[in-house]
């Protein structure tokens, strides 16, 4: 029997095959390599943790997620350690980490904030780790109070130092979270047996029905019969979970199996043709009316911008985008070349 963390549940609602070759067969698993954006990801959220730790004075931290880790914190548990940081808990092969505890001497529990790198609440997810969480720390034999979840305001306008006190938000979830938790326990189980079969579950992966953003690491690997460039690549194909369904459902992975008499938009229609086709499709007429309206000088502008969870300057909120540098083109007339001004 594997041990499940709360990370490899949240995984397992997504895409339960793609979380059992991360388990079993991890060398296929991790050969995704991260990309620089779920790197940033990564840090952002580790970045904005550690400041929100700032709001709770005299935490404790676990660093650990070893025996040791897990034996520390019975012992702080047990003498009612007012804050800490990372507690580690295992119990049946469910395995979590805290992001806070603290304890309300009122009531003899410990209350529960969980931090997220967001300005807002995510119910398919938050909702779910904080219920795995939940579940594990009744299991240990802790009494959970109040359950919260903490993340960025983006009300919050950085004006002269940062001021954590008013950068966070801190909801009360604890009713929703207490409803959610029976349906998790079940879903926690299910995980479990699912992830700790020794074979290979049989079949494609449920990511066969998402458009290819949405496709898991080892997608190849659960789905070898569908093309490196397939009906998941239709523009805008997964937001049509009907369409992509009724494909799927027959059997279409190829664009030139796409039914004719298929209910699609102009621009789905057009990808399809124009690669079943092998052609270059260009509405010259269009074009010269779009140019045709163009009044003179016409200004071409680019810019960069950096959204900063944690605002970097006066004037901005979490994730708002901060410009950094821009050019600016000046056409004179339509015969003229682009006279470069910024």
């Amino acid at each position: 029997m594997i041990t499940l963390s709360k990370t490899d549940y949240i995984l397992f609602r997504e895409c339960p095959k793609n979380v059992w070759y991360k388990i079993h067969k991890p060398d296929i698993y991790f050969q995704s390599e991260l990309s620089d954006f779920e790197k940033h990801l990564i840090g952002t959220g580790n970045e904005v943790e550690l400041v929100a730790r700032q709001t709770f004075p005299d935490g404790v931290l676990i660093d650990s997620r070893d025996e040791a880790a897990q034996k520390l914190t019975k012992e702080y548990i047990a003498k009612k350690q007012p804050v800490l940081f990372q507690p580690v808990f295992l119990k049946d092969n469910f395995l979590a980490a805290v992001d806070v505890l603290k304890f309300n001497p009122e009531t003899g529990s410990y209350d529960i904030y969980e931090i997220k790198a967001s300005n807002e609440i995510d119910r398919k997810r938050h909702f779910y780790d904080l219920a795995f969480q939940v579940n594990l720390l009744r299991k240990c034999g802790v009494k959970v109070g109040m359950i919260n979840l903490m993340h960025l305001d983006s009300d919050y306008v950085r004006s002269g130092k940062l001021d954590i006190f008013r950068l966070f938000k801190s909801d009360d979830v604890t009713k929703e979270i207490n409803d959610l938790c029976e349906e998790v326990a079940l879903e926690m189980d299910k995980a479990l047996a699912y992830l700790s079969q020794e074979t290979e579950p049989i079949g494609s992966c449920c990511c066969v029905y998402k458009g290819r953003s949405n496709h898991c690491s080892t997608f190849n690997h659960s789905n070898p019969h569908v093309p490196e460039y397939s009906v998941h690549d239709i523009t805008r194909i997964g937001l049509s979970k009907k369409k992509l369904a009724a494909l799927v459902d027959i059997g279409s992975f190829h664009m030139h199996q796409v039914p004719e008499d298929m209910e699609l938009s102009d621009a789905q229609r057009n990808q399809i043709s124009a690669h079943v086709s092998d052609t270059v499709i260009i509405n010259k007429g269009k074009i010269t009316e779009e140019l045709e309206q163009l009044v003179y000088p016409v200004h071409f502008i680019d810019y960069e911008t950096f959204p900063s969870a944690i605002p970097m300057f006066d004037g901005f909120s979490p994730y708002q985008q901060i410009p950094f540098q821009y050019s600016l083109f000046v056409l004179e007339s339509p015969n003229s070349k682009p006279n470069r001004r910024f």
